[in-house]
């Protein structure tokens, strides 16, 4: 991947140390950060601070009967559906006993989002409260034999809120373009990421688990 050359090589290094810096987790880290903030900003609108430019976006999302004033609802939502597909994202990551990802790209990727319009509706509260969070005995028998190969976690993550206006279907009054979808998708594909927490070694420019406590917290 180029992503991080080309961004921290456009101007000369003063010396090997000053070279070295540009290239290390905390700079990735930070980087990728400021991305996913800029995405949680399109969601629930306001305004993103660019270096000396601010860059105003209007909410893409559409809650239902939530007054585009209700930032907090916004906020909370937009958190909750950021940290879900960060996670989905290090699920990828992880393999099983023969070697396959335990969340295929058929489903989480940007040629998922091409092929299936209606993205969140129609696949990502499948894998968030179809399959993430029900034993594989207990899912519905209308899902594809595809998502069998998804584990079942035995956590809250994917327990679905009163604000996930999940029972809402299938009127489908909560909307997500497909777009947003894909352009986050586009820059989580530019990134390593590593189920290892703490690499030892910095030249493993990998974004791990610890971020998702750091998009929660900020």
């Amino acid at each position: 991947k180029t992503k991080t050359p080309e961004k921290f090589l456009k101007a000369q290094a003063k010396d090997f140390e000053d070279l070295l810096s540009r290239f290390s987790v905390e700079v990735v880290n930070k980087e990728f950060y400021r991305e996913i903030a800029k995405y949680f900003r399109r969601l629930v609108g306001g305004d993103v601070k660019f270096g000396s430019k601010t860059e105003h976006f209007e909410p893409e999302m559409t809650l239902p009967s939530v007054d585009k004033g209700d930032k907090k609802t916004f906020q909370e939502f937009a958190v909750r559906l950021i940290g879900r597909i960060i996670f989905c994202w290090f699920l990828k990551q992880k393999k099983s006993d023969n070697g396959v990802s335990l969340l295929p790209d058929d489903y989480l990727s940007t040629v998922a989002v091409n092929n299936n319009s209606e993205y969140y509706h129609n696949v990502l509260e499948k894998i968030f409260f179809q399959v993430l969070n029900r034993p594989v005995n207990q899912r519905s028998p209308e899902l594809s034999n595809g998502y069998s190969k998804i584990p079942y976690l035995n956590g809250g993550l994917f327990d679905p809120h009163n604000d996930d206006y999940y029972d809402n279907q299938p009127n489908w009054a909560l909307k997500i373009p497909d777009k947003w979808f894909l352009e986050l998708f586009e820059v989580l594909e530019t990134y390593n990421f590593t189920i290892d927490e703490n690499t030892v070694l910095d030249v493993d420019l990998s974004i791990d688990p610890e971020m998702l406590g750091r998009i929660f917290e900020n």
